[in-house]
């Protein structure tokens, strides 16, 4: 059995928790052992970056789910993932805080106008949200401020700036502008979605897994995996998918697309 990332997949997803020994393969592989988390990028290019997309209009590249920023009560976190599989907060002991509450589903093709990108700190504490418990350490993250444009938005989210978050293990320009393209599309992505079945298209703007489904329909609805375990059986390529926290798994077997998922 090989675990690699899959093509298209981010590459360099991993969580990686210094002083911890909370590593994963497809980032320590490739550099040879577990290090602590590092953003790559120039001054020059986080300014790039930033004047690339801040007061762009742009729409969401895939469903993102609403959770609670972990008790910050000006703050709501907009996630590809559901709330088993939010790692971005641990406590003393190393052990996963989710968020309190998922409050509803922003849609795919959301129009959305980005305000701010805020780059970490090399202070962890001042990007721990307010209201987390004494002691907590939150992700070392590059964290993106918008704004819902129209009344697509769940209520709760509208005139609220929410927060997505892409962790900055090891990042570079290159694999950052390749997350905020997976966050936020310049076109429309209901085009690409005409290349799904009906029942398909559903469950991705739903963030739901169905049987048959196709691993790139499974990345849109559930967010991207973690890592993938890739073998062959009977010389058919069988892909196991793992979701951060391990609380969720697919299987996809080759023409098949998805024969299992936990949770169902």
């Amino acid at each position: 059995m090989k675990r690699t990332p899959r093509s298209g997949l981010n590459t360099l997803r991993s969580h990686t928790w210094r002083g911890r020994g909370f590593c994963l393969f497809t980032l320590c592989a490739a550099l040879g052992g577990c290090a602590g988390s590092t953003l790559r990028l120039s001054n020059e290019e986080r300014l790039a970056i930033t004047r690339a997309y801040e007061g762009e209009v742009m729409r969401l590249s895939l469903s993102l789910a609403i959770h609670d920023f972990f008790g910050a009560p000006a703050r709501l976190l907009a996630s590809p993932w559901p709330r088993d599989s939010v790692d971005l907060l641990r406590d003393e002991s190393g052990h996963p805080i989710l968020p309190a509450q998922t409050h509803g589903i922003l849609p795919l093709g959301t129009p959305v106008r980005v305000e701010a990108i805020h780059f970490p700190s090399p202070l962890r504490a001042r990007q721990t949200p307010e209201g987390a418990p004494t002691g907590a350490v939150f992700r070392q993250a590059v964290q993106i401020e918008f704004t819902c444009l129209e009344d697509r938005c769940h209520a709760l989210a509208l005139g609220r700036r929410l927060t997505a978050v892409i962790a900055a293990d090891e990042l570079t320009r290159a694999s950052l502008t390749l997350q905020l393209e997976r966050l936020f599309s310049t076109g429309d992505p209901q085009t690409a979605l005409s290349r799904f079945d009906e029942r398909e298209r559903a469950a991705i703007i739903d963030k739901r897994l169905v049987q048959g489904m196709s691993p790139d329909a499974a990345a849109l609805a559930w967010g991207w995996p973690e890592f993938i375990e890739v073998e062959w059986r009977d010389g058919v390529r069988v892909e196991t998918w793992r979701w951060p926290l391990s609380h969720r798994r697919a299987v996809f077997h080759g023409p098949r697309g998805l024969v299992e998922a936990t949770p169902e």
